[in-house]
C-alpha cells in the first residue's frame, strides 16, 4: 500500500513516455493537428525518470517519518519515552526523512523552539485521539501528564504554554466531558 502512489507516478511516466511513438495521433501521426507530443531525447526521458525517482524518495520519506511519529506516540503511551525524548526523537526523523515538515512548523508555532514544537505535535496527535466518544481513562492521564510536562519545562516560552491552553481548551469539553471506560476497556 505504501508503495502504491509512487509505483504508479512511475508507471505513468513511462507510459506517457512510451505511448507517444506508438499510439496514432500521440506522436509521430504527422497527420493529426494539435495532438501531437514532442519526441523526448534520451537526455529528458532520463530527467524525467530522476525526476520520478526523486519524487517517490520522498514519498518514501514522509512513510518514514509517519512510521516514526506513530512509534514514538506508542513508546510515549508507553511511557518509555519522555516527552523531551521523544520530541527529540521525531525532530531527528524529521530531519532525515521529511524536512518539509519542519518548514511548516514554522507556520503554526512561529515564536516556540524546535523541541516545543514537536512536544505541541505528540501532545495534540495523542489529544486527537481522545476525541469522539469515551476514551480510556488511562489515555487521557497520559495526555494530562504530557501537558503537565511540557508546562514544567525550565525556559518554556509563553507561545508554547498559549498553544498548549488553546489547545486543552478546544478539547475540552467532548474529550474529557465522556466517561471513562472501565476494566479491559481502559487497557
Amino acid at each position: 500500500m505504501k508503495y502504491l502512489i509512487p509505483s504508479l507516478l512511475g508507471v505513468g511516466v513511462v507510459l506517457s513516455v512510451g505511448l507517444t511513438h506508438w499510439v496514432p495521433g500521440m506522436g509521430l501521426d504527422g497527420n493529426q493537428h494539435g495532438t501531437r507530443i514532442a519526441d523526448l531525447s534520451w537526455a529528458e526521458i532520463r530527467a524525467i525518470e530522476e525526476e520520478a525517482e526523486q519524487i517517490k524518495e520522498r514519498a518514501r520519506g514522509v512513510l518514514r517519518f509517519h512510521n516514526s511519529l506513530e512509534e514514538v506516540k506508542d513508546q510515549l503511551r508507553a511511557g518509555q519515552l519522555s516527552l523531551a525524548d521523544a520530541s527529540d526523537v521525531l525532530h531527528e526523523a524529521a530531519q532525515r526523512d521529511n524536512p518539509g515538515f519542519l518548514r511548516s512548523l514554522d507556520s503554526g508555532f512561529p515564536d516556540s523552539s524546535r523541541r516545543e514544537q514537536f512536544a505541541l505535535i505528540l501532545v495534540g496527535h495523542l489529544r486527537h485521539e481522545l476525541q469522539g466518544g469515551a476514551a480510556p481513562a488511562r489515555k487521557v492521564r497520559v495526555v494530562e501528564e504530557l501537558s503537565r510536562d511540557l508546562m514544567s519545562w525550565p525556559d518554556v516560552s509563553a507561545a508554547t504554554l498559549a498553544a498548549l491552553c488553546e489547545a486543552e481548551a478546544e478539547a475540552s469539553a467532548p474529550a474529557y466531558d465522556s466517561p471513562a471506560m472501565t476494566g479491559s476497556e481502559a487497557q
